[in-house]
């Protein structure tokens, strides 16, 4: 039986993984369930980003945020001074900003989380430095709190939106009815709860039987409350570790298709 993947990963990430995937004999339907909108305030972000120059940190939470500081740069004509150090929330995030700055980018080896960037050891004392993020909205606040345990001067900037889009739901739906796919992938918790949401309540019992494959320990608990059935959990974001999960379930698909 040949696995076929729903993947809600926005793009251009979500394409590159159906791609990935679609290498690795999975077939692939894409269903980005969040759309990436502009900052709701961008004279609020051009005035944060003026300030750049005066931090010791800059920290991107996602791949999102690298592509609105890149535009915000072209822009502007901003540039990032070599005395703010940088940081990413994963390995993902940090290749990008790597790519746009050429520069070090400080990461988790293996915990591309925020709880994995908190015990790098650069971040261990960081009393009275500056520090500003880059995130989307609706974003947790574990690291504003813990720097601000720490005793840092922290700046969150909201350089985008996540959105729920807008579009014809019909034929997605008929492909549930008619088991066009039998797992499904989401790489946030808005993404799986904006899933919940766009099919509807009259095809909530069909998709909830459907294993969902996450990214995190805490995607799976909000996955769990929301009342999704069957949760994965991949090592990390990476496509890599996403098609493992798909290898190693391969059998257990098979067996709650029969």
């Amino acid at each position: 039986m040949i696995t076929s993947v729903l993947v809600t990963r926005p793009d251009p990430q979500g394409s590159h993984l159906c791609a990935t995937l679609r290498a690795k004999g999975f077939e692939c339907v894409h269903l980005p369930t969040l759309v990436i909108g502009p900052p709701s305030n961008i004279v609020r972000v051009e005035q944060a980003l003026e300030n750049l120059a005066k931090q010791q940190w800059l920290i991107l939470i996602s791949p999102q945020a690298v592509y609105a500081l890149e535009a915000f740069c072209i822009k502007n004509g901003l540039i990032i001074s070599d005395s703010v150090n940088l940081a990413a929330v994963g390995a993902g995030t940090a290749t990008l900003l790597r790519g746009l700055t050429h520069r070090e980018v400080h990461f988790p080896p293996t915990d591309w989380s925020a709880e994995g960037l908190l015990a790098l050891p650069v971040f261990q004392n960081v009393a009275q430095q500056k520090i500003m993020m880059l995130q989307g909205n609706a974003g947790r606040d574990v690291l504003l709190r813990t720097f601000i345990e720490r005793k840092a001067y922290v700046e969150v900037v909201e350089v985008y939106q996540r959105l729920l889009p807008e579009m014809d739901m019909e034929p997605y739906q008929k492909l549930l009815q008619n088991h066009a796919f039998n797992v499904i992938v989401s790489t946030s918790f808005s993404g799986v709860k904006n899933l919940k949401t766009l099919f509807g309540t009259m095809h909530w019992e069909r998709l909830r039987q459907l294993p969902v494959i996450v990214v995190s320990n805490r995607i799976k608990a909000l996955a769990f409350e929301l009342g999704y059935k069957t949760i994965w959990v991949a090592k990390n974001a990476s496509d890599e570790a996403i098609s493992t999960v798909l290898e190693e379930k391969r059998e257990s698909l098979w067996q709650m298709s029969k």
